[in-house]
């Protein structure tokens, strides 16, 4: 059964729109009340619902408008690009590539209503509100009445209500009467007026001064309009209280349109770069939330709204310029590198600014610049841009300002002299992410230069802890669950089932493999054009639990060797890999290369064990305590005495390895790893020298992870524990946006198949259960999906599953216990939290999630 969590129906850009499929779990998904106003401060201590809403959830003390004027701001707020990457005038045609949040989560189910205004008459004709109310202009009380109303019809989808406060009363503002002197300090004129940038460049003025009685006048204006806010946030409030949806109602306050206050001047135009101009106040309220009340002081962009609502509701988010601010949410002081804004001189012409916690910095297209420090100066009147002793600070600044690159092509990979690209992937034997590029101190030089040169996936996860099993479900992107592969005896070819290699092949490849790719058993029941699983000179026993080699050291289990690398298996492997590679066809190649280390044994040259010293690898050592609240089954059903053996059934009375034993093992894996890692650099060196880094798609994973004595002696594999579940992943395209930068977005081994059928442009096959990673491929921001889910058999048909979630492990075992980890706060997981008060909405949370991926 492949995966509902997200049914979707195709959204045309401002065409009507089909109600989307209902999740099943629809009521564990939160309500969001998007409450947009303009024209109010950023903050009030005189408004005591403000206040409250704040202390149930996170303030923000200093977000920013990514654009001084409302509708510029609500776009990029809706469709989570900054103004610059959105080329939709009023009136004018949608773009096609603009996706607005309202019809992103009605895909995911979501029932979308919009009350007053919210992007503008000229736009929101265009978007696809399944409910539009329009409040009357003469009732202030209209539109939370309307959003109350919407709140209280009973239906089976959890709701999307933006509410527009357009009828609090007149916007506060100062105007530049032509009477009033030029006051405050000299800055750029272009920032002031309509001079023409190109042809006065560098000028500069004053800005009028604002008369005490027109700053009076903004002041009532603006307190009419913050007490009628708070007004009606009361009212809203009691509902939510009343009606009990505090505990599933996301609740956003957001401000749109700054409050002018004239205390930096009457400005002639609206759309300038200054403090009072782009701050707004932003409340984010939500079930669950740790530390309400507690506010964020990071600078902080209102375009990240789109993917934090996203992330929120549990869909995933389309690509959006700002990232979520949902680990703020998480925790109130974690910092950002500042929050952009633009305006527009002269068009096409942009002006960029740039708030972080100490300073504002200004560019205009005239090349005049403004650096303001605000813990000296919070009125903005000292410009120090041009002074050398801040010249470090601007450059700084002026590096954050750089237009983001363009979006990428819609496919990363381009056709290439007429053909489809070539595909190389190479599978590594129990690899976990004890790499150098994922931050352990192991060397491999090889696979850290693949990772930047294309995208490294920090939270990818195996379907299954074991090889066959792994392999059966990634190479066939079908489930475990539809496989039904679940040891390493069982064949893996199901009917029905359409192999990787043999779908290339059906669409004009040149298949070959080399060495372990599908399980070594049951290798020549699958078609290639070229399969060589055992290379001649290859004499290896990497069979599971076979007989021990001869000790040539002081343990079987890992041997060193006088052998050159091309004289040992893998060797051979990578060598005939090239070889493959060096061949011309007239056919795009699909080859796969499966490397054996570092599974067991660990066998390799000398020179890769003298690399590590055991007495230098360091661990923390675990409590005696670390598996008294996990349940029996995680472990099956204690710890091992030694790496070679299997999990199953070894019960060895409370041996404990000690410290010493585990250090020359992780020595040795290491060893291994190293080896392994020269082989890869074998293949890659070749890429080097035939030049195909621009017509081929590398991937390189490990089939699962390992583990090297974590939780008091866990070795090898066949739990459920993040050491084993989480596999190296890190692909290299073609055309691909950003290489180098690797994303937190979570993604599955499963996803690897329709990944290569999209950069390789050919038609996938139906009943693939894994997810294109090709999106994040072009923006590593992206987000393919938000949870990943891994199975184990504990005594099959009776499974174990467990879900890793943004945050969180949940596992749910056959005899109904059940685990929760907080991977951010506990990487080693070593408190289980799934029986704890404190943590019963995260649970929830993972429950959820777990029922709605159910394949």
């Amino acid at each position: 059964m492949r995966r509902a969590a997200f049914l979707a129906v195709a959204v045309a850009a401002g065409l009507g729109v089909r109600p989307a499929p209902v999740p099943a779990q629809h009521a564990l998904r939160p309500h969001i009340v998007l409450l947009a106003v303009d024209g109010v401060l950023a903050t009030d201590e005189a408004l005591p619902s403000v206040r409250a809403l704040a202390r149930r959830g996170r303030p923000f003390l200093h977000a920013y408008l990514p654009h001084p004027l409302a509708d510029q701001a609500r776009l990029a707020l809706l469709s989570g690009r900054r103004p610059d990457r959105v080329a939709w005038e009023q009136g004018g045609e949608r773009p096609p590539d603009v996706v607005l949040l309202p019809e992103h989560l009605r895909q995911a189910g979501y029932f979308v209503a919009r009350v007053g205004r919210g992007l503008g008459a000229g736009r929101d004709a265009a978007v696809a509100w399944e409910t539009a109310v329009e409040p009357s202009p003469t009732d202030a009380e209209a539109t939370v009445a309307a959003v109350e109303a919407l709140l209280d019809e009973k239906r089976d989808r959890p709701a999307f209500i933006a509410a527009g406060f357009d009828e609090l009363g007149p916007v506060p503002g100062v105007s530049a009467r032509s009477d009033a002197p030029p006051d405050g300090p000299e800055r750029p004129a272009v920032a002031l007026d309509d001079l023409d940038a190109v042809a006065r460049p560098g000028q500069t003025a004053r800005a009028r001064a604002a008369g005490a009685g027109q700053r009076q006048e903004a002041a009532v204006a603006h307190d009419v309009r913050a007490k009628r806010l708070d007004a009606q946030l009361a009212r809203l409030t009691r509902f939510l209280e009343q009606r009990g949806l505090w505990r599933d109602t996301v609740v956003v306050l957001v401000g749109t349109q700054a409050c002018g206050t004239g205390r930096q001047g009457a400005f002639v135009r609206p759309d300038v770069l200054f403090e009072e101009t782009l701050q707004v106040p932003l409340v984010v309220a939500a079930p669950g939330l740790e530390g309400p009340g507690l506010g964020a002081s990071a600078p902080v962009d209102v375009t990240g709204l789109f993917a934090t609502l996203a992330e929120l509701a549990g869909v995933p988010a389309a690509a959006a310029d700002v990232p979520s601010l949902v680990p703020l949410l998480r925790e109130a002081g974690r910092g950002s590198r500042g929050a952009l804004s633009m305006a527009s001189r002269q068009p096409p012409l942009i002006a960029r600014s740039v708030r972080t916690a100490r300073w504002r910095y200004s560019e205009w297209p005239d090349g005049s610049r403004e650096l303001y420090d605000h813990d000296a100066d919070p009125g903005e009147h000292t410009n120090l841009a041009s002074l050398p002793a801040h010249a470090a600070t601007a450059a700084e600044l002026s590096a954050l300002l750089a237009p983001p690159p363009p979006p990428a092509a819609p496919a990363p990979v381009p056709a290439v002299k007429g053909r489809r690209p070539n595909v190389l992937l190479i599978v590594l034997d129990d690899l976990n992410v004890h790499l150098g590029t994922y931050g352990y101190p192991v060397k491999t030089p090889s696979i850290d230069r693949l990772a930047a040169r294309g995208r490294r996936f920090d939270r990818a996860y195996a379907q299954s802890p074991m090889c066959s099993p792994s392999r059966a479900s990634f190479l066939s992107g079908w489930s475990p669950l539809r496989t039904r592969v679940w040891d390493n005896t069982q064949p893996p070819r199901r009917e029905g089932m359409v192999p990787i290699q043999e779908h290339f092949q059906a669409n004009g490849y040149f298949t070959a493999s080399v060495g372990k790719v599908w399980e070594t058993s049951f290798a020549t029941d699958f078609k290639w054009d070229l399969a060589e699983h055992a290379p001649a000179g290859a004499a290896e026993a990497d069979a599971e639990g076979g007989a021990p080699r001869p000790r040539r050291g002081k343990n079987e289990w890992w041997i060193p060797t006088d052998n050159a690398d091309a004289d040992e298996p893998d060797g051979l492997r990578a060598r005939r890999a090239v070889e493959i590679l060096e061949a011309q066809r007239d056919r795009p190649l699909f080859l796969a290369v499966g490397i054996a280390k570092p599974h067991l044994r660990w066998v390799a040259p000398r020179r890769y064990f003298d690399m590590y010293d055991p007495a230098a690898i360091t661990f923390t050592p675990a409590p005696a305590d670390d598996l008294a609240d996990v349940p029996a089954l995680a472990v099956k059903n204690q710890r091992l005495e030694r790496p070679g053996l299997m999990l199953a059934g070894r019960e060895p009375a409370g041996l404990n390895p000690a410290d010493d034993f585990r250090r020359q093992a992780t020595a040795a894996y290491y060893a291994a790893v190293s080896f392994a890692d020269a082989q890869v650099g074998v293949i890659l060196d070749a890429m080097d020298r035939l030049g195909r880094w621009d017509d081929t798609v590398v991937v390189l994973l490990g089939d699962h992870g390992f583990h090297l004595g974590e939780h008091r002696g866990l070795w090898r594999k066949d739990t459920l524990f993040e050491e084993v579940a989480r596999a190296p992943l890190i692909v290299a395209a073609p055309g691909m946006g950003q290489p180098g930068v690797a994303t937190s977005s979570l993604a599955e081994l499963l996803d690897v198949y329709p990944t290569l059928v999209e950069l390789a442009g050919i038609p996938a096959p139906p009943g693939l259960d894994g997810r294109s990673q090709a999106a994040v491929l072009r923006d590593p921001r992206a987000v393919a999906r938000t949870a990943a889910l891994s199975y184990r058999a504990v005594n099959p048909p009776t499974l174990a599953l467990s879900v890793r979630g943004p945050r969180h492990r949940y596992t749910l075992w056959p005899d109904g216990s059940e685990e929760l980890f907080d991977l951010e706060a506990d990487p080693a997981q070593r408190a289980n939290l799934a029986g704890q008060p404190a943590h019963a909405a995260a649970l929830a949370d993972m429950r959820a999630r777990r029922a709605e991926m159910d394949r």
